[in-house]
């Protein structure tokens, strides 16, 4: 089954603003590297599409489940992000940032032991 991958590229964060296309990098490589992902059969992980606002990725996402990931592309959009998970528990919601927010627990999952290069990074150089 496909899930449906809504990346949405609104808000700001200091000096960083979507109206000026600060984020236009990260979410044209966020739906290149997402559209490509196949599963063990060769088929899709999922379909991606990009948004503007929350609103039209719930539109979008709703076909009657409101499943699927929801993926922000700013630290501006933290309460948004929070408050979708909690009145959507079915979604799957991430919040990408420049900067690990001081005095925050940073989850992760234990699977990211196995990226060597991903656990270094985040370890070493997210602060």
């Amino acid at each position: 089954m496909t899930q449906r991958v809504a990346i949405i590229n609104d808000g700001q964060w200091g000096r960083m603003e979507r109206n000026r296309g600060d984020y236009d990098v990260l979410t044209k490589a966020l739906v290149k590297k997402l559209s490509k992902a196949t599963n063990a059969h060769g088929e899709p992980e999922g379909e991606v599409q990009t948004f503007e606002s929350t609103t039209e990725a719930m539109q979008w996402l709703q076909g009657g489940t409101r499943t699927g990931i929801v993926i922000f592309t700013t630290r501006g959009m933290v309460d948004v992000a929070k408050r979708l998970a909690v009145e959507n528990p079915r979604l799957l919601v991430f919040l990408f940032t420049g900067l690990i927010p001081e005095a925050e627990v940073v989850f992760v999952s234990n699977d990211i032991i196995h990226q060597d290069e991903v656990l270094t990074d985040l370890v070493f150089h997210s602060h």
